[in-house]
C-alpha cells in the first residue's frame, strides 16, 4: 500500500510539474506573440507607384551639356549610394551640410532618420526645403588632372511628423538596404528605440545628375 501511495504522490507530482511547464511555455508563446505585434510585419506602403511614374528627372540647368548622367545611371545611383549630404539653412540664415544614410523607396520619397532633437531639426523646422548629394564611384587620374566622378543633387522638401506606419516601413527599408541578412532582428532592436526615433521624408522635387568618364 504504501509504495502504491508514493506512486500516487510522485504521479500527481510529474503531472503538477507537466501542466506548469506547460503554462510557463504559454506564457512564453504570449509575451513572444505580443513582441511581434509591436513590430509591424512588411505590408504595402499607400500611394506607392511603380518608380518610373514618381520620379522628375531634370537636367535642364546643367551646363555641361556633355556630362549630363543619363536617368537610369542616376536611378542607379539613388538606390545604392551609401550616404548622401543634406544641406540645409541654418538659424543665422547660413548654410549647413551633414552626411547621413538614407533610402530611397522607389518613388517620390527618401527616407533618413536621426535623434528627436537636433540643429539639424531646428534648420528644418525653420525652412524645411532643402539639397540632397549623392556621390558614387570617383577615381583621381593625376597624370590628367582630372577626376572620374558620378553624382546626382536631389532638390527636396523635407517632412516630419509622420505617422508610425511610415516610419516602420521607412525603418525596415533601412534595414533591407543597410543590413539584409539581419532585417528581422533589426526591427526588434529598432522596436526598443522606436519612441526615440524620428525618421525624416524628403519629398523629391528634381533629381539632376553628371559624370565625367576618364581613361586614366
Amino acid at each position: 500500500m504504501e509504495g502504491l501511495e508514493m506512486v500516487r504522490r510522485k504521479t500527481g507530482g510529474l503531472k503538477m510539474e507537466g501542466r506548469k511547464k506547460e503554462e510557463l511555455k504559454m506564457q512564453g508563446l504570449e509575451a513572444e506573440g505580443r513582441k511581434k505585434e509591436m513590430v509591424p510585419a512588411e505590408t504595402e506602403f499607400p500611394g506607392t507607384e511603380p518608380e518610373r511614374a514618381r520620379f522628375r528627372y531634370d537636367n535642364a540647368a546643367v551646363r555641361r551639356r556633355d556630362r549630363l548622367l543619363d536617368e537610369e545611371a542616376a536611378r542607379k545611383l539613388l538606390r545604392r549610394g551609401e550616404y548622401g549630404v543634406l544641406s540645409m539653412v541654418d538659424e543665422e540664415g547660413g548654410g549647413y551640410g551633414i552626411p547621413l544614410s538614407y533610402v530611397w523607396d522607389g518613388t517620390e520619397h527618401i527616407y533618413v532618420h536621426c535623434a528627436p532633437e537636433g540643429r539639424k531639426l531646428r534648420c528644418l523646422d525653420l525652412r524645411p526645403e532643402v539639397s540632397f548629394c549623392v556621390v558614387g564611384e570617383t577615381r583621381v587620374c593625376p597624370s590628367k588632372f582630372t577626376t572620374a566622378y558620378e553624382s546626382i543633387v536631389v532638390r527636396a522638401r523635407a517632412v516630419r511628423g509622420l505617422a508610425d506606419e511610415e516610419r516602420w516601413r521607412a525603418l525596415r527599408l533601412l534595414l533591407e538596404k543597410y543590413a539584409p541578412a539581419d532585417c528581422e532582428t533589426g526591427m526588434h532592436y529598432a522596436g526598443k528605440s522606436f519612441a526615440r526615433t524620428e525618421i525624416l521624408r524628403l519629398e523629391i522635387l528634381s533629381v539632376s545628375g553628371k559624370c565625367k568618364i576618364v581613361k586614366c
